[in-house]
């Protein structure tokens, strides 16, 4: 028995890194983990070597949430837990990237 079974988990940029490490470890606790991630391929591999679902997504994109959220709704019946790893990154350092450009996310 796992500390996490039968919680239903939303790992995003769940296909590669911590995200990856995320996803597995709630994986092998007992969790139902549905992987988003902009990578079809390298998604889909991850989600069928640990045992869970993987569904594309951009989590810049509202439209693109609510079809996960409705996919995780129609298999699971239920969201326990969102894990929002997600990340981008940017060709500028900080020091000299324009707030506006950040803000565009916010």
């Amino acid at each position: 028995m796992g500390r996490l079974d039968g919680q239903v988990t939303i790992v995003t940029g769940g296909a590669s890194g911590f995200g990856k490490g995320i996803a597995t470890t709630f994986q092998r606790e007992g969790a139902k983990v549905i992987i988003t991630d902009l990578s079809e391929d390298t998604g889909s591999a991850v989600a069928k070597e640990i045992g869970a679902t993987f569904v594309k997504a951009d989590v810049t994109k509202r439209e693109d949430w609510e079809k996960v959220l409705k996919q995780t709704l129609d298999s699971h019946g239920k969201l326990d837990v969102v894990i929002n790893n997600a990340g981008t990154t940017y060709a500028n350092k900080v020091s000299v990237f324009p707030v506006a450009a950040f803000m565009v996310h916010c």
